[in-house]
């Protein structure tokens, strides 16, 4: 089985979106699980087959798309200064919708299709301006989580969580980003949302480790690197783990602006 399990990584390098493979040993079955399974179905029909027939394995695909990768994608395409608001999958359609702050082409759609193998709807939402009244009191929840979220459109990294909690103090809203180090770098922007809503703004401390490796993976990917395996988080060491099987162009360049961005090291190795 482990020879099986070896040949899939050179007929299904991380380029072709597996991130993730097993076996049923009593039916004889190898389970690949690709980013994009209805788009890797027609894409390496052939592969499969050869596959099979080299191996005696029968090759089955876990249907579920990975939606997070698709809203990567989605992202990738998005113009910097529209922001995505809303991302939605609808298993009965096997199609996405998405909400987005601004009017985008038509050929997003399009080239979504084509990259994921799934049909995308965008609906603009105009956003309309808060009127904060004076007042000694915060804003009722709904309408700072509102302002919160406007303050942040237009930006690369906006928080993905936003939660109510409570401590000795009192309620207070904490922001999740993709890391702590990129919400720490938003302290003045929160320090002045805190004065308009009057609610105590704390980071998050944990990491989006799925949107972390995505990205490092697109650093490298857009640099002509192709992965010999699947990114690896090391959170201990804020790090994120990348073996190469072609390095990409300007290394230290990539590796320094990752930092930059995501407060991560990126470490690159053959």
């Amino acid at each position: 089985m482990n020879q099986m399990l070896a040949l899939v990584d050179e007929y299904f390098p991380p380029q072709s979106g597996l991130y993730k493979k097993g076996a049923r040993l009593e039916e004889g079955q190898v389970i690949l699980t690709f980013k994009f399974p209805r788009l890797a179905r027609e894409q390496y029909k052939m592969q499969f087959a050869q596959f099979a027939s080299v191996t005696g394995w029968e090759v089955e695909l876990n249907e579920n798309t990975n939606l997070q990768a698709a809203q990567e994608v989605l992202r990738g395409l998005l113009p910097s200064s529209v922001q995505l608001l809303k991302f939605s999958y609808f298993p009965e359609e096997d199609s996405f919708r998405a909400q987005v702050s601004g009017e985008v082409s038509g050929e997003i759609a399009l080239d979504f299709l084509q990259m994921t193998g799934h049909a995308l709807s965008i609906e603009y939402k105009q956003q309309q301006e808060l009127k904060i009244q004076s007042t000694t009191e915060p804003l009722e929840q709904n309408q700072a989580l509102a302002l919160i979220e406007q303050a942040f459109l237009g930006e690369k990294y906006p928080p993905h969580k936003k939660s109510l909690k409570q401590d000795e103090d009192g309620r207070y809203i904490e922001l999740s980003f993709i890391t702590p180090q990129v919400g720490a770098g938003y302290r003045e922007l929160l320090d002045k949302l805190e004065c308009q809503t009057l609610w105590r703004l704390k980071l998050g401390s944990s990491v989006n480790q799925l949107a972390l490796l995505s990205l490092a993976r697109s650093f490298v990917e857009k640099e002509g690197g192709i992965l010999k395996k699947n990114p690896s988080y090391l959170g201990a060491q804020a790090k994120v783990r990348i073996s190469l099987e072609q390095p990409p162009k300007n290394i230290e360049k990539l590796e320094e602006e990752f930092f930059q961005e995501t407060g991560f090291h990126l470490e690159l190795g053959s």
